[in-house]
């Protein structure tokens, strides 16, 4: 009789374990739903969350298995969200969410259901340079040239950086000066090593001058 109740109690015990765990894991599926209504997650990313939030890993994977999210939509939701706040090449946005934990296959689906991504993307493309150019030139100076390479850099094609530079409206002589600027506070230059430091940074010989004349006064 004693070895039934033992038997017994062994099985009780299990089950309350069971559901014990069960209910952690569907507390964790809730929490990974509620995300969900309101951003955008991979996988990784969201079982990260879920650990964050004092999850274990395996009631965070448990969630995340169940959550009903279809990654690749997750991934257009991303990518159109980095596009409201800041600007990417096609292949710069790819890097973004691949870094956010996004499968390379997931990351290519959600820049290519994106304005990027369009057969019409073109002027898009152009925009997103331009805008990422004018960001640049708010917290340094570039000649013309330099803009162009740091702007191929982050993945745009020549001919987006190209029309971003050109249309970027900056004063060349304007930042021959600030480039200028920052390097003597920095640096002791005399004047001629100065203009060689700015032809080497892109700037033509006449917008080098001007830099030069503009702070060796």
């Amino acid at each position: 009789m004693k070895k039934v109740c033992c038997v017994v109690l062994v099985f009780f015990i299990s089950v309350s374990m069971v559901f014990a765990v069960t209910a952690s894991q569907s507390k964790a599926q809730k929490k990974a739903e509620s995300y969900l209504k309101y951003s955008s997650f991979s996988y990784e990313r969201l079982v990260d969350q879920l650990i964050f939030d004092g999850y274990s890993e395996l009631d965070a994977k448990y969630a995340v298995d169940r959550c009903g999210a279809d990654w690749k939509e997750q991934a257009v939701k991303k990518a159109n969200s980095y596009l409201k706040y800041s600007s990417f090449s096609y292949s710069g946005l790819i890097d973004q969410l691949e870094y956010e934990g996004f499968t390379s296959e997931q990351a290519k689906y959600g820049v290519e259901h994106t304005a990027l991504g369009s057969s019409n993307s073109t002027s898009f493309s152009q925009e997103q340079a331009l805008k990422k150019a004018q960001s640049y030139l708010k917290i340094s100076g570039f000649s013309r040239q330099g803009l162009i390479e740091q702007l191929e850099f982050e993945g745009f094609t020549n001919s987006d950086a190209t029309y971003a530079a050109n249309n970027c409206k900056a004063n060349w002589n304007e930042q021959a000066e600030r480039c200028a600027k920052n390097y003597i506070t920095i640096m002791n230059m005399s004047a001629s090593e100065l203009k060689d430091q700015l032809l080497f940074e892109g700037f033509t010989s006449t917008e080098a001058s001007y830099g030069v004349s503009a702070v060796c006064k």
